[in-house]
């Protein structure tokens, strides 16, 4: 990463049954979590149909997201060896499994093409999920394809802004769409 006040990615997701939608993630202000003592970067992700708050950490190599009700981190994305493999447990409880399945890869999105990019392999066992999602080290998520079943989604960047800033009003996150 590291995340930057202001950023704001916008992702196309589609389907094999037409859904065609987009949606947005804001970077906004800092935060000192008091459960833990760690700084967070508050985050909107959103569609038309809501905005939902997501507090993210990240390091120079890893990305981690807080759980605020048991204020637990989960380790989302890291820049490891082919191989590397760790879980952690979502939102219901559930183990979900990651694994670098690549990490000099070519990804070509709405966005642009970029290189160097890592390609991670998910799980969901509980729910029969398996996914893979591709980051670009010191950016952001770049794709996502579910390979679950019908209808297969995937998720795409599709472009890259800043707001600069006053990036963290709800207000400002909705004059992104």
């Amino acid at each position: 990463m590291p995340l930057e006040r202001g950023q704001v990615f916008t992702f196309q997701r589609t389907d094999d049954d037409g859904l065609n939608e987009r949606f947005h993630y804001v970077a906004a202000r800092e935060f000192v979590e008091p459960c833990n003592g760690k700084t967070y970067r508050l985050g909107f992700v959103g569609n038309g149909q809501g905005i939902e708050p997501f507090p993210l950490r990240s390091t120079t190599t890893k990305l981690y997201a807080l759980q605020s009700d048991s204020c637990t981190e989960r380790l989302l994305w890291q820049d490891a060896r082919v191989g590397t493999s760790w879980s952690y447990d979502d939102e219901d409880g559930q183990p979900i499994y990651v694994t670098i399945e690549a990490v000099d890869e070519t990804v070509t999105v709405p966005a642009g093409t970029f290189h160097g990019a890592i390609k991670f392999r998910l799980t969901k066992p509980a729910w029969g999920s398996d996914w893979a999602e591709w980051i670009q080290p010191g950016f952001f998520m770049l794709k996502m394809e579910d390979y679950s079943e019908p209808p297969y989604v995937v998720e795409e960047l599709a472009e890259f802004r800043r707001l600069g800033r006053g990036a963290d009003s709800f207000e400002a996150f909705l004059e992104t769409k």
